[in-house]
């Protein structure tokens, strides 16, 4: 019963290079698809939420008051100073 423990010992080292790049290669393409399904997903959200603001602004533009008196006032003074 030793030898045959020590034999499949054996084999399991000779073996661990393959079956280690196996588990890897498994455990790669199990992330792979999970990674681009939440980049896909993120890029729906933003663009909902990029789409539900343009939209907005449109319908709701905001408006600024402005004082524009005394550029006025300059332009007059412009005008009557150069007649």
């Amino acid at each position: 019963m030793s030898r045959e423990k020590v034999e499949a010992n054996n084999e399991r080292k000779k073996n661990y290079k393959k079956y280690n790049k196996k588990a890897k290669v498994k455990k790669i393409s199990v992330y792979i698809p999970i990674v681009i399904i939440a980049v896909v997903l993120a890029g729906f959200i933003a663009f909902g939420g990029y789409s539900a603001y343009t939209s907005y602004k449109k319908d709701n533009p905001t408006k600024v008051p402005v004082n524009i008196s005394s550029i006025t006032d300059f332009a007059e003074g412009l005008q009557t100073q150069t007649e």
